[in-house]
């Protein structure tokens, strides 16, 4: 795991909620705070790298060609994708196993067709909770009604462009 992003934390949990042995090791900042990571070492029970993870000395000592998967949990898209393209070229067989949070839709958008797009799993907690809240709520209305059902969608910041990327993916 790669980040100091609110996620890392959630994603902990459900990793010991699966695999209460499974082994972490989350590769943080040097400017990450020393009470947060010794919270997370002592209630998750992680193994902590305080380091940059493209550099060559760190790559060795968190053991990538051992992983299973390489989770990239941070707040800078353009920097999520830079240590998802370097991680693919020192470890090609990882190809499928990283999933990005990128937080910034527009940057998703722009990246979509590169070809370390294509070997990543990407996601965006806005796109996430647009797809919930389609399937739960809007789908079976659409489902149950008429074949005119209108949708209005009150306000359009990265919540309504999930929501309508989401209406599209379905109309189509």
């Amino acid at each position: 795991i790669i980040g100091e992003d609110p996620l890392v934390e959630v994603v902990l949990q459900r990793l010991r909620d699966f695999d209460s042995k499974a082994l972490a090791v989350l590769v943080v900042s040097r400017d990450a705070s020393p009470y947060r990571l010794a919270q997370l070492r002592k209630l998750y029970g992680v193994l902590v790298r305080i380091s940059d993870i493209v550099d060559d000395y760190v790559f060795e000592k968190v053991r990538l060609k051992r992983a299973s998967r390489v989770l990239i949990l941070g707040s800078d898209s353009l920097a999520g994708f830079g240590m998802a393209h370097s991680i693919l070229c020192r470890h090609p067989e990882l190809d499928g196993k990283i999933t990005l949070h990128c937080p910034k839709l527009r940057v998703m958008r722009a990246m979509s067709a590169t070809e370390t797009m294509c070997s990543i799993n990407s996601f965006n907690i806005y796109q996430l909770a647009a797809r919930y809240l389609v399937e739960k709520e809007i789908e079976p209305v659409l489902d149950a009604g008429p074949a005119k059902t209108v949708i209005v969608l009150a306000g359009f910041g990265r919540f309504g462009q999930s929501i309508l990327e989401r209406l599209q993916e379905l109309a189509l």
